[in-house]
């Protein structure tokens, strides 16, 4: 549902970084390894966005 990806994606990476934090990310099956690479692999693009991003925001919050 996209009126709610952003808000829905956000909780669901606070938990992950919460079980990182945690130390909560080791012995994880395989699966969850690919799942963990592919957080990083999709922080790493999010951050090569991040100008834009803030962007997208601060103009949000203009039109608020």
């Amino acid at each position: 549902m996209s009126y709610c990806r952003f808000e829905n994606t956000a909780s669901d990476l606070n938990d992950c970084v919460d079980a990182i934090n945690n130390g909560d990310a080791h012995d994880l099956s395989k699966w969850e390894v690919g799942g963990l690479s592919r957080i990083l692999q999709l922080c790493e693009q999010i951050m090569d966005e991040k100008s834009y991003i803030e962007r997208i925001i601060e103009k949000s919050r203009e039109n608020d």
